[in-house]
């Protein structure tokens, strides 16, 4: 999944999905960051586009276990209403 759009960088920092962005260590990131040279107006982008990624990461990851428990609840509850009937 890619962002639709992302601020100019350099080379160096292309080759990084937003899946990569997101789990990659901050300290990590502005140190590369900071070694590519990125004006401050780059690195809130980046932080910015981060920030995003990490919340659709969570958003699905709960989407997900929600689904799983409703599964789980409704595998739960059939037999009992077999058994009702």
């Amino acid at each position: 999944m890619e962002t639709e759009w992302r601020p100019e960088l350099s080379e160096q920092l292309k080759h990084l999905s937003d899946f990569q962005l997101a789990e990659m260590d901050l300290r990590d990131l502005q140190s590369i960051m900071e070694d590519v040279g990125l004006v401050p107006e780059q690195v809130k982008q980046m932080k910015l586009i981060r920030k995003r990624m990490k919340n659709r990461i969570s958003a699905r990851v709960h989407s997900q276990k929600q689904h799983s428990e409703i599964q789980k609840a409704d595998q739960v509850s059939r037999p009992r209403a077999v058994r009702a009937g």
